[in-house]
């Protein structure tokens, strides 16, 4: 893996687990993520819905999400 993508992608989280430390809740640890994303100019989305395919049939949404850093 490209070391400067590896410093984009884990950099925000190692400084924001620097200045929080563990044991807060995990939408605490996300605004702080999102917070830091935003400080490095780093393009991304915010709770982006994704499917899910179960059993080669069902399809699930619902309660499902990630963050996507946008790739230029």
């Amino acid at each position: 893996m490209n070391d400067d993508l590896t410093e984009k992608i884990i950099g925000p989280a190692i400084e924001v687990h620097r200045i929080l430390g563990s044991g807060l809740l995990e939408s605490i640890y996300e605004e702080a993520l999102s917070r830091e994303i935003e400080l490095r100019s780093i393009p991304f989305k915010r709770q982006v819905s994704i499917d899910v395919i179960y059993k080669d049939r069902a399809k699930l949404t619902a309660g499902i999400w990630r963050n996507k850093l946008e790739r230029h």
